[in-house]
């Protein structure tokens, strides 16, 4: 069974992770309508989070052990064999990074895609890697 958590950015631009609620109505006019990350220790108090920067974990690492959560921006080399030509002049690192394709977490259709790159799991492509996000990091989709 995987965590059900969620992960969004605080009013101060600082991720946190843990349960989601949204709010649709003012409570007793102390809580704002809104989104809300809860935290995981126990107690009861939840950050206010951005509510376009609302993301679900999907259950998988990265080859890292990093989870992969929506609106991350992943890199998944695609082959499982890799020969590096003898007179390419790059490090393998460069080299596998240039074969690799990058791509927003997102899910669809009770799917998780790598927009770009279809559907994936880790462990079956080779080497996925969580390399940002599209709020932080919008311009690592610009580049590839």
């Amino acid at each position: 069974m995987r965590d059900i958590k969620f992960r969004g950015i605080t009013l101060n631009g600082k991720f946190v992770i843990g349960n989601l609620s949204v709010l649709t109505k003012d409570q007793d006019s102390v809580v704002k309508k809104g989104s809300y990350i809860s935290n995981t220790f126990g107690r009861p108090f939840a950050y206010p989070v951005r509510p376009e920067s609302v993301g679900q974990y999907t259950g998988l690492k990265d080859k890292n052990g990093l989870e992969i959560y929506d609106g991350d921006i992943v890199r998944r080399l695609e082959t499982d064999w890799v020969s590096q030509p003898d007179d390419d002049t790059r490090s393998l690192e460069e080299y596998l990074n240039g074969l690799a394709s990058v791509g927003s977490v997102i899910f669809l259709n009770t799917k998780w895609y790598i927009e770009s790159c279809g559907d994936f799991s880790v462990g079956q492509h080779g080497f996925i890697e969580v390399i940002g996000d599209i709020y932080e990091n919008p311009e690592l989709l610009k580049e590839s």
